[in-house]
């Protein structure tokens, strides 16, 4: 047995996945937040990624999946033109390969990047790797950290056409309405407010760039 990619999972800062669809998928890491940069800009579902990267990190070569060591017609095993390429790159350069070909019952045949051994793998890997971007997109609505309650929040503002409520934070501790009125506004109302704003969840991405809004 033989692992297909040795790699740091917690050290990868950037994912690429090329399908034959035409779509390219890539997502970098800035800090402990993945984004996407293709085929949206928008930020990532991490935990979704996340599974992702050890999925790929956790691919092994069975003994008996070994095909062909060199083996230049890479197109009988669907290589030369790959259904999926995926590559990875770590923090400190060294970056990591893998494309899948033909399937073969319930295994696919794949490459590493630069080498030209071939050999099989389980396919659930290449229907993990073509799924549609939106499924890897983050799906809060109201993107923002809040440690406990409300803290980390100093102002809110609800604006309708006709009317706009704000709220702030004092340096008491204490939230006070600033408008359309002054008067000291009732916490639990506010952090109850918060926590609903934080927890909403779109369900559905429509379109990526409305000309008709």
């Amino acid at each position: 047995d033989k692992w297909v990619m040795d790699f740091d999972k917690s050290a990868v800062s950037k994912l690429k996945v090329q399908r034959a669809d035409g779509e390219t998928l890539t997502c970098s890491r800035d800090g402990d937040v993945w984004r996407m940069s293709e085929p949206v800009n928008d930020r990532c579902d991490n935990k979704k990624i996340m599974e992702i990267i050890i999925s790929l990190k956790n691919l092994k070569i069975e003994q008996e999946d070994f095909v062909a060591d060199e083996d230049n017609n890479l197109e009988k095993y669907g290589l030369e033109k790959p259904k999926v390429n995926v590559t990875m790159e770590e923090q400190n350069g060294n970056t990591f390969g893998v494309s899948f070909g033909h399937f073969l019952d319930n295994k696919v045949y794949a490459k590493r990047d630069n080498e030209m051994s071939v050999f099989l793998l389980n396919d659930l890997i290449v229907s993990e790797l073509s799924v549609k971007a939106d499924l890897l997109r983050s799906r809060e609505l109201v993107r923002f950290d809040t440690v406990a309650g409300t803290l980390g929040v100093d102002k809110v503002e609800i604006k309708t056409p006709k009317t706009k409520i704000l709220i702030k934070k004092t340096k008491e501790y204490d939230w006070q309405i600033a408008e359309p009125v002054k008067t000291l506004a009732d916490m639990d109302t506010i952090k109850e407010l918060i926590e609903d704003v934080k927890d909403i969840r779109i369900l559905e991405f429509v379109e990526n760039r409305s000309n008709d809004l």
